[in-house]
């Protein structure tokens, strides 16, 4: 991450074009081990830390692809900065499609199947109870916490045995979980979008925001700037839509509040991509915009 941060800000100064695909190699060399990384995990919540911690390899090759872009008009490079934006997003959504179709596809009897999924559901029942012992407890019983740490890793390691015999006895099975292609734009345009109808999808970076538009014709990337606080609003208006009582005496400090915050959050990032809006659009948020009612966004300020 280092190494692509320095050559990346070295381009920003020379404008050295050599720079820039010497960045995209490390970068891309970079996600392969993450990826690689994430395959090899097999609980959700470690994949999604590994994607979070890592996440800045992934903005700043995002970047890269953009600038490649701009300087060759190689429309290949947006396609590949739109598939490392999915891939940030974790695949997890992704991986349970998959696990699903795996445990129904595969051929693996169902009786080893009920095994594996038992072991999860007792995994979860233990570590329900330490949290029960633990959660406002000022004085938590700290043997049975450790006797049921000790229950939790010996499940744990069962639950390994289990999907290495499976993932050994049908190899089908590990194909059909672990073969996580992202969509491509035409794959998207075939299977997801119907006559007249849109895709937008955002990416949230610490400094950029990225959106791909995809429609039946055209594919675009627009870069916009993060200049503005947009954790910050979006928690503010999701809290005011929230909270919302038609009774309050503060209703109208409530509705001063959506509209100011609505209309601001709209034309950062809303306005300057209309043009690659058709009326019917299909919008895939990133980040803190999972939290955002795109709905309740307002084009212009009420009179």
């Amino acid at each position: 991450q280092a190494e692509l941060s320095v050559i990346f800000k070295y381009y920003d100064i020379t404008k050295n074009k050599k720079l820039l695909f010497k960045a995209d190699r490390i970068g891309k060399q970079a996600i392969e081990v993450i990826e690689s990384l994430k395959r090899a995990y097999r609980e959700d919540a470690s994949k999604q830390f590994l994607v979070e911690d890592y996440y800045p390899i992934y903005e700043q090759s995002i970047e890269v692809k953009y600038k490649l872009w701009e300087r060759t008009k190689d429309t290949t490079f947006v396609h590949q900065a739109f598939e490392l934006a999915e891939k940030s997003k974790g695949s997890l959504l992704l991986e349970a499609i998959q696990k699903s179709n795996a445990d129904k596809f595969s051929g693996v009897p169902d009786s080893l199947l009920d095994i594996k999924d038992q072991i999860k559901t007792d995994i979860s029942f233990y570590e329900k109870l330490i949290f029960r012992e633990e959660d406002g407890n000022p004085n938590p019983d700290l043997s049975r916490i450790n006797r049921l740490n000790s229950k939790i890793f010996d499940l744990k390691l069962q639950y390994e045995r289990v999907l290495q015999q499976i993932e050994a006895d049908y190899p089908k099975y590990y194909k059909l979980k672990y073969s996580l292609n992202v969509k491509t734009v035409s794959q998207i345009r075939t299977s997801l979008l119907s006559e007249g109808q849109g895709l937008i999808e955002y990416f949230v970076g610490d400094s950029v925001i990225y959106v791909f538009a995809i429609d039946g014709i055209n594919f675009d990337m627009i870069r916009l700037e993060k200049d503005f606080p947009l954790e910050e609003w979006t928690k503010n208006l999701h809290d005011c839509i929230s909270r919302y009582n038609a009774y309050s005496t503060k209703k109208d400090d409530h509705i001063a509040t959506y509209i100011d915050l609505s209309y601001k959050i709209y034309k950062k990032i809303f306005h300057p991509i209309l043009e690659y809006c058709p009326p019917r659009l299909i919008i895939i948020p990133d980040g803190v915009l999972n939290y955002l009612p795109f709905e309740a966004l307002l084009q212009e300020i009420p009179k």
